[in-house]
């Protein structure tokens, strides 16, 4: 579920990443909401997410338990109380830019719809229109770039 914040901040990356979430999701059989329980019961999740928080150990703990997740630490990140894990950082960021850009450049090209959750909390939908992406986001794209060439 969207934080309470997003109405004040649409454009951060956690409101991608939920709806990376959300979207991920709807094509399995669980639910987000089942998630975020099931997270919520498990010890060696709760320690991860608190990691998150609070930073993790500079030596690899000894717990094999922990261990794959240590190995993995700059890939985890936790959203609306579940713990996902990123291809990396850099590639999230650059989605992250490259969907910020989009949006921006508007013509729908890609959309963002705010909706209820079924426990009646806010949610947002991310849409890209694929039939748009060579007249509206490639040209977006490339502008960016050359605003980001000239700020070297």
């Amino acid at each position: 579920m969207v934080m309470n914040y997003v109405r004040q901040c649409k454009y951060t990356g956690e409101i991608l990443h939920n709806g990376v979430l959300h979207n991920g999701v709807r094509a399995t059989p669980v639910t987000v909401d089942g998630i975020r329980r099931c997270t919520a019961k498990d010890s060696i999740l709760q320690l991860i997410k608190k990691y998150l928080r609070e930073g993790w150990p500079t030596k690899p703990p000894k717990d094999q338990l922990i261990l794959p997740y240590y190995s993995k630490r700059d890939s985890i990140s936790s959203v609306s109380g579940c713990l996902m894990m990123t291809v990396d950082k850099a590639h999230g960021w650059a989605r992250f830019v490259l969907m910020k850009v989009v949006l921006e450049a508007g013509r729908g090209c890609l959309t963002i719809e705010e909706t209820v959750d079924s426990n009646g909390k806010d949610d947002l939908i991310v849409n890209l229109n694929k039939n748009k992406i060579d007249s509206v986001g490639v040209p977006a794209v490339r502008e960016f770039l050359k605003k980001l060439q000239g700020y070297k």
